[in-house]
């Protein structure tokens, strides 16, 4: 069972394509505690050495490097392809050490540059996809789609225009923390809210 002795134990491998925080990032940092405090065994693989390092060390959970380089942004260039490749191919012989090791339950990618890799590393144990954004360019679509069909993969998507891409996928809004603000008297004035 887990800390509270409920729900049976699960073994979570986690993968991220950026150490750096961003929109998924910070949603990733919420499940890692979420992970933590239900008392879940869990690993992330990630590049760099981004805060999203530190967030999983404040949550006791170990963290690897996952050999993904950084590459342009946009539109990318024929050497961002070829180094992205040789990338794929150190991150699918990091991740099936990894499941090997761990023998999780569920991979659960952060991040599309990491679905291949998750795809030929896996090792037999499911692997779920979390979009959290539009894939603009062609190719990019085609391959995460191709591994998710390949896959098998459940999709988590966090807006029906982000779900447009992968059918079937599961709708989940991105959460919003409670920041603690106080609730201030009404006033007849005139506000705008943008998002």
């Amino acid at each position: 069972g887990d800390a509270r002795g409920g729900n049976p134990a699960v073994k979570i491998l986690f993968l991220d394509q950026f150490s750096e925080r961003g929109g998924a990032q910070i949603a990733l940092r919420d499940i890692l505690e979420e992970t933590a405090r239900r008392g879940w065994d869990a690993m992330a693989m990630i590049p760099g050495d981004g805060p999203l390092h530190e967030d999983c060390r404040e949550r006791g959970i170990p963290a690897r490097t996952l050999p993904l380089s950084a590459y342009t942004n946009g539109r990318k260039t024929m050497g961002d392809v070829i180094r992205y490749t040789a990338d794929s191919m150190r991150a699918v012989a990091a991740i099936r050490a990894a499941v090997r090791e761990f023998e999780p339950d569920l991979i659960y990618v952060n991040g599309p540059r990491a679905l291949p890799a998750a795809l030929f590393g896996a090792r037999g144990a499911p692997v779920l996809f979390h979009a959290h954004s539009h894939l603009e360019s062609r190719y990019t679509r085609a391959i995460a789609r191709w591994c998710v069909k390949r896959g098998r993969m459940p999709v988590i998507a966090i807006s029906e225009f982000v779900a447009r891409t992968f059918p079937g996928a599961a709708l989940i809004y991105n959460g919003v923390r409670d920041h603690g603000f106080r609730p201030r008297p009404w006033q007849v004035v005139a506000r705008t809210i943008g998002i």
